[in-house]
């Protein structure tokens, strides 16, 4: 998930803070992983970006995780394990869950994130959606850095393996 310095993944327009460099990274991880999983709010603000395609993006499977009722030609499911069980049932070897803070804290609460990835931009957005929405849960996640790596000139990629 990409974010500023300070944790926010989105500004207030719910536009995340990314680069052309993270998209592609973006890009790269959900087409390797074959889905991604997203919050209603997410699906809403890609959906204005136009960047879906029959329920897909970029050939990856979106699934969207909403107790706002069914969402036409994309699978939604009304909870953080029915999605990750569907990504079973459909023989994905990972779940990507890609934000936003709401579905991030409902995941990091249920115990079915094993692994975190963070970009993190060389930007300070002062109010908008953090990593983590404190509202959903009240969390403490001890984590081990697993991998560090410059993806772009200041985009800095960390690899968490979250301590079970």
């Amino acid at each position: 998930m990409v974010q500023t310095v300070n944790g926010i993944i989105a500004g207030e327009d719910g536009r995340p803070p990314g680069s052309d460099v993270e998209m592609e990274e973006f890009r790269r991880v959900a087409e390797e992983s074959r889905n991604i999983i997203i919050g209603r709010t997410s699906y809403e603000s890609m959906a204005r970006l136009g960047v879906f395609e029959d329920g897909h993006y970029r050939g990856s499977e979106v699934i969207v995780v909403s107790r706002g009722g069914d969402i036409r030609g994309f699978k939604t499911v009304d909870s953080p394990a029915a999605a990750v069980e569907h990504v079973r049932s459909q023989g994905y070897e990972r779940a990507h869950v890609a934000g936003g803070g709401v579905i991030a804290a409902a995941f990091l609460e249920e115990d079915l994130i094993d692994e975190i990835w963070v970009d993190i931009e060389p930007k300070i957005i002062s109010r908008g959606i953090n990593f983590v929405d404190a509202q959903v849960a009240d969390l403490q996640v001890d984590m081990k850095l697993i991998e560090q790596k410059m993806i772009s000139e200041g985009v800095i990629q960390l690899r968490y393996e979250v301590v079970k």
